[in-house]
């Protein structure tokens, strides 16, 4: 437990700009209740694929997709995933991927399942051992992190379904 306690500490400090100070309590390091620690729940997720024409970051799930604009050093995060870009110094995701890989934390999901006041949010869900936490954090840290970690972003489905426009 401590060195789970340790890693958010690191993972708070990473995503100093990305998490927001109200939401420190609520719900940044908070016990997931119902989760084992060999799964959590994908009902009602539909899987996103990442793309991006900055500052227009693009997720989409078969004809329909939602895109949002972040900001350059977001653009450029993403993008340089995407493209296999690597940077001269490490960016906050690459920090934090290291920090989670050091402390044998696994990201179990990252996914978009918020939006409030025309902004989306979305949740990390980490395990170390038997121990789950989940981080609240900006939607483009969470995609970037995710590229960078290999596996998929997630989208709560009716929220896509309410949000996204047709492409095809």
């Amino acid at each position: 437990m401590k060195k789970i306690l340790l890693a958010a500490i690191a993972i708070v400090a990473a995503f100093g700009a990305g998490i927001y100070a109200g939401y420190v309590y609520h719900p940044v390091v908070a016990k997931v209740a119902g989760i084992s620690q060999y799964q959590v729940p994908y009902d009602g997720l539909v899987e996103v694929e990442v793309s991006i024409e900055p500052p227009n970051v693009r997720l989409d799930n078969e004809c329909r997709r939602v895109a949002f604009d972040v900001t350059a050093d977001q653009a450029m995060s993403i993008y340089n995933t995407l493209y296999g870009v690597s940077s001269v110094r490490p960016l906050t995701q690459d920090i934090m991927k290291d920090v989670l890989e050091n402390f044998g934390v696994d990201i179990l999901q990252v996914k978009i399942d918020r939006y409030e006041d025309e902004i989306y949010y979305a949740t990390i869900t980490l395990r170390q051992g038997n121990d789950i936490l989940v981080l609240d954090a900006r939607p483009s840290d969470s995609i970037s992190l995710a590229l960078r970690k290999g596996i998929p972003v997630y989208f709560k489905k009716s929220l896509f379904d309410e949000k996204s426009v047709g492409v095809c």
